[in-house]
C-alpha cells in the first residue's frame, strides 16, 4: 500500500497477472509503474485502462498517474524464464506470474535488494531495448 515504485519484467504476464496486480492498485498510492510484458498497450486495451483507473482512483495526492506498458522482446533476452518485479527498493522473484496469481503450484522469493542485485539497471535496459 505504500509503494511508490513497481516495475514488472514477466513476458508471460496476462489477465491472471492484471487480476493479481489490479487489487493492490487499489489501495496504492504508488507514482511510477512500468511493465515489460510480453504484450504491448495496444494488446492490452482493456487491461491497460482498468489498471490506469485503478491507480488513479482514490489517490491521496491528487496525481494522475500512467500505466508505461511495453512489449519485451525474448530475441533480446532470451535467456530470461522466471518473472520479476521490483517494488521501491525490494526485488521479488516469481517462478510463475508476478503476484502469485497462477493457479499451478510454484514459488515465490524475496525481498532481495533491488539496489545490491542491480535489478533497476537491469530494468531500464531491458526497458531501453524494448524501443528498438
Amino acid at each position: 500500500m505504500e509503494a511508490r515504485r513497481l516495475l514488472v519484467l514477466d513476458s508471460y504476464f496476462d489477465a491472471v497477472g492484471v487480476h493479481a496486480l489490479r487489487f493492490a492498485l487499489d489501495y496504492s498510492q504508488v507514482y511510477e509503474i512500468r511493465l515489460l510484458t510480453g504484450q504491448t498497450e495496444d494488446d492490452t486495451g482493456p487491461w491497460h485502462q482498468d489498471l490506469v483507473r485503478r491507480v488513479n482512483m482514490d489517490r491521496l495526492d491528487r496525481l494522475r498517474v500512467d500505466v508505461e506498458w511495453r512489449k519485451l522482446r525474448r530475441r533480446s533476452f532470451p535467456f530470461l524464464h522466471d518473472r520479476f518485479a521490483v517494488v521501491d527498493d525490494a526485488l521479488w522473484h516469481f517462478g510463475a506470474t508476478v503476484g502469485g496469481g497462477h493457479e499451478g503450484l510454484n514459488a515465490a522469493s524475496g525481498p532481495w535488494s533491488a539496489v545490491d542485485a542491480r535489478a533497476v539497471e537491469f530494468f531500464n535496459e531491458c526497458w531501453k531495448k524494448s524501443l528498438q
